[in-house]
């Protein structure tokens, strides 16, 4: 009973708190009556959970801007507190990185990039963990002026990331395999230090956007440039609502229409094509036509609302959109027949890192299944006590985070 008990209790957190997190973000005010209406819930039950997240300083409690009810009161407008807590997002690739810190209502507080300080006398998993090290000591100099507790530290990486295991199955460019979090860090931070893949980080990046309607089901392809082995591709999945990983957490590792067994790239491309993709407009055209072939196949079968194509500069969209236009017929109709639609980000910079701390935040939000193991899911109860001890002057809050 006492597990069922905080299992409601969390569910209940996490319901209230998505609505009114996301209502934030688009500059809606909430009252209770508001929440208790939106998601059907007694309203003795959101009083109770508004007065623990108000006692525990989540949210804050605003003007009486709303209409009064029938007895004459004015509903009061509830809103995220700012300073509740931060997360460091990380951007980790082998060359450079990324950081974005935020604060819990999604606002970006700090970014810079880097060149990642490779160090190539010792073992792939010590050279992994003092790069790692060194970036968060950078940013959290950061959050030290800024004066807002840390919640969390999260990297987006390329690889295979098992979330539930806290391992690192593989990442070709730090060659990492079966690495596990490494702890140490945990322990002398005191917060809870997540990993995801890169291209899954961009799906986080778009579950916390702002649209009136959430999408539920989109593919996001991440694209890196490369200066001589082409362009990386990575795809993440997100279907109802959800951040799909699959049994083996490899969903999205992305293999093109065109590749062979002899083939070490992700495509079968010639490599005069791969090597001049960046440089010369045909090369980059036969690419484009290459991944929009394949990414064809994927549309009827998921039937996304979008799909979201990151990392591509924007002189060369106009591109993308020719060779869609003239050379890949059979994506712009299948998109059609599915009601989807292409979109094109711009690329930013700190786009990844942002998603890897938002990722923290829409965790809170889901609710796992009763029983569910998984060293990513992390209680309201363990937010608290870590945001109240990270509060008085950085006490070691070990005992609250799951190793």
């Amino acid at each position: 009973m006492h597990v069922n008990n905080d299992f409601q209790k969390n569910s209940n957190i996490s319901h209230i708190l998505d609505t009114l997190w996301h209502n934030n973000r688009r500059k809606i005010g909430m009252s209770r009556i508001d929440i208790s209406k939106s998601l059907d819930l007694y309203r003795s039950t959101v009083s109770n959970v508004i007065q623990t997240l108000l006692d525990n300083k989540l949210i804050l409690e605003g003007p009486a801007e709303c209409a009064a009810d029938k007895s004459g009161r004015k509903p009061i407008n509830l809103t995220i507190n700012p300073e509740f807590g931060c997360i460091i997002g990380i951007e980790l690739q082998i060359d450079s990185y990324n950081i974005c810190i935020c604060n819990f209502d999604g606002t970006i507080l700090f970014t810079k990039k880097g060149i990642t300080p490779v160090n190539t006398d010792c073992s792939p998993e010590e050279n992994f963990t003092r790069i790692l090290k060194e970036i968060i000591d950078e940013a959290y100099s950061e959050v030290k002026k800024l004066n807002i507790p840390l919640l969390s530290v999260c990297a987006g990486i390329p690889g295979i990331i098992d979330t539930d295991k806290g391992i690192i199955v593989s990442s070709e460019p730090f060659g990492l395999n079966a690495f596990p979090y490494p702890t140490e860090l945990v322990k002398e931070y005191g917060v809870p230090l997540l990993f995801e893949n890169d291209a899954k980080c961009c799906s986080w990046y778009i579950k916390s956007e702002t649209a009136e309607e959430p999408e539920q089901d989109y593919l996001c392809v991440l694209t890196k440039n490369h200066n001589t082995q082409g362009i990386s591709v990575g795809i993440s999945l997100t279907l109802n609502g959800r951040v799909i990983n699959g049994h083996n957490h490899a969903v999205g590792e992305y293999i093109s229409n065109s590749w062979l067994p002899s083939k070490n790239s992700q495509t079968g491309l010639a490599q005069a094509v791969l090597s001049t993709v960046n440089t010369i407009d045909d090369s980059y055209r036969e690419w484009v036509k290459d991944l929009f072939s394949t990414i064809t196949t994927f549309i009827p079968l998921l039937e996304p609302q979008t799909v979201y194509l990151f990392g591509q500069n924007e002189d060369r969209h106009e591109i993308i959109c020719d060779v869609i236009e003239k050379e890949v017929g059979q994506f712009k109709a299948i998109m059609e027949r599915c009601g989807s639609k292409l979109s094109i980000m711009q690329n930013q910079d700190s786009l990844i890192a942002n998603g890897a701390a938002l990722m923290f935040v829409q965790k809170l939000f889901e609710i796992p299944a009763l029983g569910t193991d998984s060293v990513s899911h992390i209680t309201w109860d363990q937010v608290f006590e870590i945001q109240k001890a990270n509060k008085r002057d950085r006490v070691n809050c070990l005992k609250i985070v799951k190793l």
